[in-house]
């Protein structure tokens, strides 16, 4: 398999993690902005049950961080290959 074949993949992979991560985080961003509220005694709507927003917040924690160490090893394997690239055609003229 080629490098550029390899890069392309993980371009695409990691534009899908990136929308994976948008849809999560902003979910988890929203379930941590209802439970900062609770916590701190803030207004928060009464027909928010605390604690499905607490369980629903943990279930997106271990997606969201599968989703984003991904992101980490396709944005490591983008960076990487351009770089191996041109190491190669240094070497060999």
């Amino acid at each position: 398999m080629s490098l550029q074949l390899i890069y392309a993949w993980s371009k695409k992979i990691h534009n899908w993690m990136m929308w994976l991560m948008l849809l999560i985080g902003s979910g988890m961003t929203i379930g941590g902005l209802i439970m900062h509220r609770e916590l701190e005694g803030e207004w928060y709507p009464s027909f928010i049950d605390i604690v499905l927003v607490r369980w629903l917040h943990n279930q997106m924690a271990t997606p969201f961080a599968i989703v984003l160490g991904v992101m980490m090893l396709t944005g490591v394997v983008m960076w990487g290959v351009p770089k191996i690239l041109i190491h190669r055609k240094s070497v060999n003229p």
